[in-house]
């Protein structure tokens, strides 16, 4: 009976290898906080504050921002690959943002590491610039297809996007009335 106790415990789970918990074998368990050097955060109850890269997919294919503006003021990324284990495959180094929460709900001031604190100048395409000092967040809702879309605070009505047109410059601002497309983040499990 003891034996049999240990295989079932009273909780209803099992240490089966079909069990897709557990350890021993069956189905992989996709990363969580714990496991991966990154785990993919693409839901509001998953965010929070924190260390992160930041970018989106375009036509299946991840894009993270590297820092930096561009001459026409987009955000520069480089091409990615995430691994089902939580790493990040790519030439170049994605660069690193901090998620700071704002006082209202679903708030973000996002600091790139390098560079500053991103905000908008003005409502449209290439408004993008980077402040040494708080002035405006973002406020984060859930995309329909999985992500988030960031519209920033305050007077300027912007919005943050992945873009579909943009071959490589793709993390840009667009006019606060025009469709969203998804950004994502990799929540960095062992900022230095």
């Amino acid at each position: 009976k003891d034996d049999e106790d240990d295989e079932n415990p009273d909780d209803g789970t099992t240490t089966s290898p079909e069990d897709p918990t557990s350890p021993e074998g069956g189905e992989p368990v996709p990363p969580t906080e714990e496991q991966g050097d990154y785990v993919l955060i693409d839901e509001m109850p998953k965010l929070g504050e924190g260390c992160y890269h930041i970018g989106g997919y375009q036509n299946g294919v991840l894009h993270l921002a590297t820092g930096g503006l561009t001459s026409v003021n987009h955000c520069k990324t480089a091409v990615f690959e995430f691994s089902d284990e939580g790493s990040l495959v790519s030439d170049a180094d994605a660069a690193v943002v901090e998620l700071e929460a704002a006082e209202e709900e679903d708030g973000y001031y996002i600091r790139f590491a390098e560079d500053g604190y991103l905000t908008a100048k003005s409502s449209g395409a290439g408004k993008l610039q980077f402040s040494a000092e708080r002035s405006e967040y973002w406020i984060f809702s859930a995309h329909e297809e999985g992500g988030f879309v960031l519209r920033q605070s305050g007077d300027v009505d912007v919005k943050l996007i992945i873009s579909q047109n943009a071959q490589s410059d793709v993390l840009r601002s667009i006019s606060g009335d025009e469709d969203a497309n998804a950004v994502i983040f990799l929540k960095i499990n062992h900022p230095e």
